[in-house]
């Protein structure tokens, strides 16, 4: 679902890449900020939209329904998030203080990877899954940025015998 303003309090909604509802009137209610109050074409509708982080549940006509709302690839990147799928991230900024694997390493689930400190607590990250150490990106002493790859695994063979 996508929605594009096209004036004021009006927009063109898009579900599957097909516009399917367009020009719909809406504005937030003055009384309760967290109602949407909508007209399309010439039916009156309230729709209950609560945020929570990047998600929003709405609620409307007894229904409740769950959207996601993507990030863009800049703000990923402005955040210097690595886009590397079978990686273990820095949970938030931090200085890696020990890194407890070295690359080639089968671990275990919840095996632990790397001690990080951050705001002069140490945390431990542990592994997501089995897996071989592919990299170790960064080492002790590194301070690093939230989001940022700490460990890389081996992709895993998904074919089966």
């Amino acid at each position: 679902v996508s929605v594009k303003q096209i004036g004021r309090d009006t927009y063109d909604l898009t579900v599957d890449g097909k516009t399917t509802y367009p020009s719909i009137t809406a504005h937030i209610s003055p009384l309760e900020k967290s109602k949407v109050v909508g007209f399309y074409p010439h039916t009156h509708l309230e729709t209950t939209v609560v945020r929570k982080e990047d998600t929003l549940a709405v609620f409307q006509r007894g229904k409740q329904y769950k959207l996601d709302i993507p990030r863009p690839a800049w703000f990923e990147k402005a955040l210097g998030v690595a886009d590397v799928a079978n990686s273990v991230l820095a949970p938030m900024p931090c200085k890696v203080l020990r890194v407890s694997v070295k690359e080639g390493d089968r671990v275990a689930k919840d095996a632990p990877l790397v001690v990080i400190e951050s705001m002069k607590m140490e945390t431990v990250i542990r592994s997501p899954h089995d897996g071989v150490i592919a990299k170790i990106v960064h080492g002790e002493g590194d301070v690093v940025k939230a989001g940022v790859a700490l460990v890389l695994f081996e992709e895993e063979d998904t074919e089966t015998g």
